[in-house]
């Protein structure tokens, strides 16, 4: 998004979306405390620009390895 000064993402844990903290200038994210062989969902949005944040990406979703 142009003019983002951050983005927020989330991971679905138990059918709620919770949101993982990290730096906006960040250009990897670690996410910790998931359990094996579960499948987990994750969406991203840009904060900022002239209407505050994007709407949320698509969730995408992968299996713990």
């Amino acid at each position: 998004m142009a003019n983002a000064l951050g983005y927020e993402v989330q991971i679905l844990i138990a059918n709620v979306w919770t949101t993982v903290q990290f730096s906006p200038q960040a250009r990897t994210i670690t996410l910790t405390g998931l359990t094996t062989g579960t499948v987990v969902q994750v969406r991203a949005r840009a904060l900022g620009g002239s209407t505050g944040q994007s709407a949320w990406s698509m969730p995408g979703s992968s299996i713990v390895d």
